[in-house]
């Protein structure tokens, strides 16, 4: 997969409102703070739809194919988009496990039913904390990532 940095991509920096649980000014708590998403995905809107959506919710969005955010600065969590998890997760999924052991992934697809929980056993099937369907609302989204992250506070 190609880093959409490297294609001119750039993460989301504005926040249409503030997440729950922010401060009046938008800002997040001190114990929300500096944590860092990585996306990997080749569609351009989708990134930055999710770039936003967690931008709100106070976490740094990094676009690269490695997981990394930017520094080398391993990321807390990544997102992965995978079109066909069943046929094609297995290669990039064992590489990224074995690139970055103990990092959690969030796999999403257009082939996991809308109504699949998060920690479903399609997750557990393919070596990851969690699986989300695509399209995914904000707050299902925000619940997945919070929930992997450890921030029971968040939305």
């Amino acid at each position: 997969m190609q880093s959409l940095r490297a294609r001119g991509a750039q993460p989301a920096t504005a926040c249409a409102a503030p997440a729950a649980g922010a401060q009046a000014d938008g800002s997040l708590p001190a114990h929300r703070a500096g944590r860092c998403v990585a996306v990997m995905t080749e569609d351009g809107a989708l990134f930055e739809l999710l770039a936003e959506w967690l931008a709100t919710a106070g976490l740094q969005v990094e676009a690269h194919a490695q997981g990394v955010g930017s520094g080398g600065r391993p990321c807390d969590l990544l997102l992965v988009e995978l079109a066909y998890p069943r046929r094609d997760a297995a290669g990039p999924l064992q590489r990224l496990a074995a690139d970055y052991p103990g990092l959690p992934v969030v796999a999403l697809s257009p082939t996991f039913l809308a109504g699949v929980e998060a920690g479903h056993s399609a997750a557990r099937a393919l070596g990851v904390a969690a699986v989300l369907p695509l399209p995914v609302s904000r707050q299902v989204l925000l619940a997945a990532v919070c929930n992997v992250l450890g921030h029971n506070a968040c939305p």
